[in-house]
């Protein structure tokens, strides 16, 4: 699949100085790598089934108190996310959020915000179809 980056025009207006256009990148959805049975090595593996999503701004999946999950969890630790939405039996690899520089389907990061819950793990997806409880999977 070949990304496209489209240029949105967007117009504004001041209540003070009147009407200004300005142009704005809007980077490509595209779709995560999707996995077949195959994963990385690793140690440890956690299977979150059954997820409820979440609205605080985006469609999201929480993983509260992540590092709680297992105590060979840490912060300094690698990790690899993936997700998968029934029917589908595939696997998708979730990007963390500061390495991408597109924006993918699904992206995770960790963060200690007010308005989030210290500590936990969130993923968000840029899809539409919320309705299914999709399952998680944590490899470390």
């Amino acid at each position: 699949m070949k990304a496209k980056i489209f240029l949105l025009g967007l117009s504004i207006i001041f209540l003070v100085s009147g009407c200004t256009k300005e142009n704005v990148n809007v980077p490509p959805v595209i779709p995560n790598q999707v996995l077949a049975d195959s994963f990385p090595e690793h140690k440890r593996e956690i299977i979150l089934p059954n997820q409820t999503w979440i609205f605080p701004w985006y469609n999201s999946l929480i993983v509260p108190d992540f590092y709680q999950l297992d105590p060979n969890l840490f912060p300094t630790t690698p990790f690899h996310i993936y997700i998968q939405k029934p029917p589908s039996s595939q696997w998708y690899k979730v990007e963390p959020f500061m390495s991408v520089n597109a924006l993918f389907e699904f992206i995770y990061f960790e963060h200690n915000q007010a308005f989030y819950q210290g500590g936990s793990l969130y993923i968000f997806y840029y899809g539409t179809d919320v309705s299914t409880r999709p399952t998680i999977k944590i490899l470390f």
